[in-house]
This record gives C-alpha cells, structure tokens and sequence, in this order.
C-alpha cells in the first residue's frame, strides 16, 4: 500500500494545505506535522486517521500560508479543544466544497465512535 494526496483550498485569510503520504509498514504509525496553531488538534486528527486505515505509515501535513506575508493565523485554542473532529469538519467541508466522501465517511465513523463511548456531540 502507497498512496500519496494532496488538497489545497485559497480561502481569504490564506492557502491551506494538506499532504497525506502512506507506504506499506506491518503496524500502524502516524505522524503529524502541524503549524502550532494547530498542535491542539493533533489528536483527533490522529483519531480520525486511524479510523479509516488499519495499518501502514501514515505521514500527514497541514501547511498554512497567509494572504498577506505580514499576517498570522489565529486559532481559538478553547473552542478547538472543545470539538476539534467537529471543527475539522468544518473546516474541511469548506476546502472540498462537501464533494470528499471519505471526509464523510470519516465524520459518520467519528461520530458512531463518540456515540459509544458516552461523549456527547
């Protein structure tokens, strides 16, 4: 197994990016390479991966790059860490124009899990 995506999506605050590379590997292992905005959503990016792919070496980057050079990305840490698969979502529903299915099957698989172990939506 080896595999290799790329998504990219202009929005006004920016150009977000996301790599996926994956090759054959007896286990499972993951690896995530974030901007720090972002380092508190690192573990359910990670869940969410590991929903869909049984085993391999996954590598996934998420690059940002501002509009203007002299402009950051602000992250609201609290409301990220709240629900950071929802937000995700969100997020990238909004880069695909809703047209990636495994994106949703990955949020009906995130939210079947949620469902069983108590946590609320």
């Amino acid at each position: 197994m080896t595999g290799f995506a790329r998504r990219e999506r202009q929005l006004p605050w920016g150009l977000l990016t996301w790599e996926l590379k994956t090759v054959n590997h007896r286990f499972l292992e993951i690896g995530c390479r974030l901007p720090e905005e972002f380092r508190a959503a690192e573990a359910g990016f990670r869940q969410s991966v590991a929903a869909s792919v049984r085993r391999g070496k996954v590598e996934c980057s998420l690059n940002v790059r501002p509009a203007t050079a002299g402009a950051s990305l602000e992250v609201d840490a609290n409301l990220l860490a709240d629900n950071p698969l929802e937000h995700l979502l969100q997020i990238a529903d909004r880069i695909v124009d809703g047209k990636d299915a495994q994106i949703k099957r990955l949020a009906a698989r995130e939210g079947e899990q949620s469902q069983g172990e108590g946590r609320g939506p």
